[in-house]
């Protein structure tokens, strides 16, 4: 980076203190943009970090293009509420509020990120809706398509293995 300002430094160059930043109840730390963090689009953030923190994992980044989700009622899909997974999930979750209210949900493992936008967050409900992902028909076969595999295989939870295999071969 040259000199001057860096998301690191304020405005005199020198180290500045970590800023703390609100925090929403949610099934995973849900951090709110402040004031500050806008200023940090001058280097693709959606907020500051701090790069002196240990394993505060990757950036919200800006002007990357995202997948979209959607809550989808889990009771009536059969599948995982947002909340199940991110307890059961080996991924890291975490999510940033932004200023005209979307969630950006920030999905990691094993050095593999993928961000969603969440444009309904206040319509969530975490414990009973599982998140549904569009992908736009933009090209054929969809860009976002393989990037949505990937999310899938991040979130994906451990395989449950069953009595019956480790059993058998043993003699009684």
């Amino acid at each position: 980076m040259g000199c001057g300002r860096t998301p690191s430094t304020g405005p005199t160059g020198r180290h500045t203190a970590p800023q703390e930043h609100a925090l929403e109840p949610a099934s995973f730390p849900l951090r709110v943009q402040s004031e500050a963090d806008l200023e940090a689009a001058r280097w693709g953030l959606l907020a500051w970090e701090d790069p002196r923190v240990r394993n505060r994992g990757l950036p919200f980044r800006a002007g990357v293009s995202v997948l979209t989700g959607d809550a989808a009622p889990a009771a009536v899909r059969g599948t995982l509420s947002l909340a199940r997974l991110v307890r059961e999930s080996p991924a890291t979750f975490t999510g940033l509020r932004l200023r005209d209210g979307t969630v950006i949900l920030k999905v990691e493992r094993r050095g593999k990120v993928e961000q969603v936008r969440l444009c309904d967050w206040d319509a969530f409900d975490p414990e009973r809706d599982s998140l549904q992902i569009g992908v736009p028909l933009d090209a054929i076969p969809p860009t976002l398509w393989t990037r949505a595999e990937e999310l899938i295989a991040m979130m994906a939870l451990p395989a449950r293995r069953s009595g019956a295999g480790r059993s058998a071969g043993r003699k009684s």
